[in-house]
């Protein structure tokens, strides 16, 4: 039986539960499982593989969307901004000012330090850096700093956010009531 999916899932902590004892290594870090691992599960026929995170680029537009979704170790990222301008897509400037406590006259000051006009996210990274006495030289505000430690707190849970699922267009197959000898059959 093989355990395949993207990183960070938990095909790793399936094996161990399946096995009641750590027998394969596991990491909140994406990309801890680096070769394919084979156990022969005891009083069974049956041998567990634990393959190594799977990443389809074809599913995921960008390396920002790979970074939300905890695919891609933070540390490996170049560019903490752009997936930022993702989360403060997904969550809007007004919650992510609201989680970290940045009120209108900070996020003028930093825009002000700044020296440019910037979009929201820049906005934030930039007064988040200010409220925290995070700067580059000459008192500018080091967005990088605040870009990590905001994508960290997103991709942790620290800075939450969740989405409905999709509306299904059809109504889902339901089981008979227990006990009922009422069967369903598919329609063809």
């Amino acid at each position: 039986v093989g355990f395949v999916g993207y990183p960070n899932v938990g095909k790793s902590s399936v094996i161990n539960a399946l096995f009641g004892a750590k027998k394969v290594s596991m990491s909140r870090t994406p990309g801890k499982t680096k070769h394919l691992q084979t156990l022969a599960l005891e009083g069974t026929d049956i041998t567990l593989c634990d393959c190594p995170g799977l990443v389809f680029p074809s599913v995921v537009a960008t390396r920002g969307h790979l970074a939300i979704n905890g695919t891609v170790p933070l540390v490996e990222l170049r560019d903490a901004v752009q997936p930022m301008r993702l989360i403060v897509e997904k969550l809007g400037a007004a919650k992510v000012a609201q989680k970290y406590e940045l009120p209108q006259d900070l996020l003028e000051e930093a825009e002000k330090r700044i020296g440019t006009e910037v979009d929201d996210t820049r906005r934030l990274l930039a007064a988040y850096a200010v409220e925290r006495k995070h700067f580059l030289k000459l008192g500018v505000p080091d967005e990088t700093w605040s870009a990590r430690k905001m994508l960290h707190d997103y991709c942790t849970g620290a800075l939450l956010h969740c989405e409905e699922p999709p509306e299904w267009e059809e109504e889902a197959p339901t089981l008979p009531p227990a006990g009922s000898s009422e069967q369903q059959h598919p329609q063809a």
